[in-house]
């Protein structure tokens, strides 16, 4: 079996798999994306120049971090 026919099957299976997916499956995925897109919209930091100032990216001479 040479490497097209390979790409070919997989490529048929693929969208066999795709096309057994139902609309309530595709909905209830979008749901899910949506909760966690949400989540981390509340609980990821946002970084403000203030905090950029105050970070010491570039420690004197003598720190030993």
């Amino acid at each position: 079996m040479d490497m097209s026919n390979l790409f070919d099957e997989v490529e048929a299976d693929l969208m066999r798999q795709f096309k057994a997916i139902t609309p309530e499956q595709l909905a209830e995925d979008e749901r899910r994306r949506k909760v966690k897109r949400d989540y981390e919209a509340l609980h990821t930091p946002i970084e403000t120049d203030e905090d950029r100032a105050n970070t010491d990216e570039y420690p004197e001479e003598g720190d030993d971090e």
